[in-house]
């Protein structure tokens, strides 16, 4: 029996995502590229997003809940803010970006929202990137080869700082609110893994070790610390990631502890551990496997 479509949401995941056999999923378009994202289906939940799986699908069609799960996603709040970046003594460019939405990305299936964009920017057709999940990029698509490869650039390493799950690299060519095209940036892009690690310059204090808990409990205790929060923030991340996906036990428990003695306390950490806190549990959600994933942040030792 078919479960109800009623919050239904859409998420967009890396072409490589190993849940496409189980759960609910289509291409996101019917371009040839290599790393195509999937469209998943599910709810939206406090810490977690509920996976809709081909059983609980039905005989749906595709189209079906891809028009339900759009719908859903235009009652969430999302906006556009410019960012105009110089390009040299008197030239600028704007780029408009969203990020104020954990399905930020998946605006990328919302017409109203690119045509929004387009009319913005006056373009005739817009470049889109959608690098991870929760934030959506776009600027002209049609004004210069010079634009599309620092837009590509910019894309390419949002991709690769790994501060959310990615999704991919890939520029869209976007018109009238539909995806018509994927954009050549020349190799533009290409080299932003390497440009990324080098810019990292120093790596932040991390340690990562697994423990038995108590039961069948595996826990896992990340230390990090040494750095600002804005340097140690994707570290962090692709640690967590990578630690949780990685484990393969039932029940998984996971405790992030900031090293005092080489990391000072500011308002500004402050703010991040309270943004690590509402993030990690939805972070592991995703990566996860539908196991079970307790995770606490603190600011020394760690959580029992």
């Amino acid at each position: 029996m078919s479960e109800p479509l009623e919050g239904l949401l859409p998420l967009l995941k890396e072409a490589a995502w190993p849940g496409r056999e189980a759960n609910a999923c289509t291409p996101l378009t019917g371009l040839p590229i290599a790393d195509q994202p999937l469209v998943v289906f599910g709810w939206d939940q406090p810490q977690s997003f509920a996976m809709m799986n081909r059983k609980a699908a039905g005989d749906r069609p595709i189209e079906s809940l891809t028009a339900a799960a759009v719908a859903n996603l235009k009652k969430r709040r999302a906006t556009w803010e410019a960012i105009d970046i110089k390009a040299g003594w008197f030239k600028k460019i704007r780029f408009l970006v969203c990020s104020d939405d954990f399905l930020a990305a998946e605006r990328i299936l919302d017409a109203d929202f690119l045509i929004d964009a387009q009319r913005k920017l006056e373009a005739k057709m817009l470049a889109v990137g959608i690098p991870r999940r929760g934030c959506l990029m776009a600027t002209d698509g049609a004004r210069s080869p010079e634009l599309l490869q620092r837009f590509s650039q910019a894309v390419a390493g949002q991709f690769h700082r790994g501060e959310s799950p990615p999704i991919t690299p890939t520029v869209f060519g976007v018109a009238d609110g539909k995806i018509v095209a994927a954009l050549d940036d020349g190799g533009a892009g290409d080299g932003m893994k390497d440009r990324v690690r080098e810019e990292a310059g120093d790596e932040p204090f991390l340690q990562t070790l697994q423990l038995k808990a108590a039961g069948a409990v595996q826990q896992i205790v990340i230390a990090i610390g040494g750095s600002p929060p804005r340097r140690l923030d994707a570290t962090l991340r692709r640690a967590f990631a990578e630690a949780v996906s990685r484990d393969t036990s039932a029940k998984l428990r996971v405790r992030i502890a900031v090293v005092p003695d080489i990391t000072p306390r500011t308002p500004e950490l402050d703010a991040w551990l309270e943004g690590l806190r509402k993030d990690l549990p939805q972070l592991a959600s995703e990566v996860a496997k539908g196991r079970a994933v307790d995770v606490s942040v603190t600011y020394g030792q760690p959580g029992p």
